[in-house]
């Protein structure tokens, strides 16, 4: 420490001089290092009918430690890959450091039917599973009743074509367009449209995600892709088209060029010098 008077006199004493007086100098810092553990878990209701009006399901944890836990994040799935979420903040903490954390997910009328597993409690550095929920006790499963049947199914293709078709790298650099029609009961997510080069490897991607024509179930969808007109970056031959299509519930497929060509389609490009 250092101390001073009024005339601008000053001394430093330090912890051995301090302690050599007969002061106590040492500071015991006990650091807590026992780590955050879910003690608690509850949702209600277990059961919401959304067929007419949408419904919320409340979430509540008890987490020991809960200072060392800023939110718990919370995941539901279902068997089609649908998923619901929220992440739960501190409500309260008690006398023993069990902290009270609470968030509400709101199940809308569009939400497909059937049960929903808790798939994920995260609390601090520790991911709680179903399985470590059940045997934990916990309540596992919420039961949604809709009109609307789980989709499990990803989009379909039903036309594809690309322009222009052959390329000449004579005329340059040029952009690629490709044009896709797909369809998917639940609404169609996008497509990202893959040039494959002769040799096997990835060229190039092209993605989008909005609609060029058409409705969400029945929807057209347009990606433009730059070509390098140089022999160097783009070899002349014959390159391949591939797809990967997704709807708005997160179904996905992807198609080789093979798998589109037993469809009907052109997926051959031809490049020329």
């Amino acid at each position: 420490m250092g101390a001073y008077d009024v005339n601008g006199n000053y001394a430093f004493y330090s912890p051995a001089t301090l302690a050599a007086a007969g002061f106590d100098t040492s500071l015991q810092v006990n650091v807590d290092t026992t780590p955050s553990t879910l003690v608690g878990f509850t949702f209600a209701p277990d059961s919401v009918d959304v067929r007419t009006t949408a419904a919320t399901v409340t979430f509540t944890m008890q987490v020991s430690n809960g200072y060392r836990v800023s939110t718990v994040p919370v995941i539901l799935r279902n068997a089609g890959g649908e998923e619901m979420s929220c992440e739960a903040t501190r409500v309260s903490t008690d006398g023993a450091g069990v902290s009270t954390f609470s968030c509400t997910i709101g199940v809308p009328t569009t939400r497909g039917a059937g049960p929903y597993s808790v798939f994920l409690v995260r609390a601090g550095g520790t991911d709680y599973l179903t399985s470590d929920l059940q045997a934990a006790g916990y309540p596992t499963q919420l039961e949604v009743v809709s009109n609307v049947t789980t989709d499990r199914v990803p989009p379909v293709v039903a036309a594809l074509s690309f322009v222009p078709d052959p390329l000449s790298l004579g005329a340059g650099d040029q952009t690629l367009v490709f044009t896709a029609r797909l369809t998917d009961d639940s609404g169609v997510g996008g497509v990202i449209f893959f040039l494959i080069r002769p040799d096997g490897s990835e060229y190039k991607r092209c993605n989008t995600a909005t609609i060029f024509s058409g409705t969400p179930t029945d929807a057209t969808y347009r990606c433009s892709m730059p070509v390098s007109g140089s022999a160097a970056t783009t070899p002349p031959g014959n390159y391949r088209v591939a797809m990967s299509v997704y709807d708005v519930r997160g179904n996905e497929r992807f198609y080789t060029a093979d798998q589109l060509a037993a469809q009907g389609f052109d997926t051959t490009l031809t490049v020329q010098p």
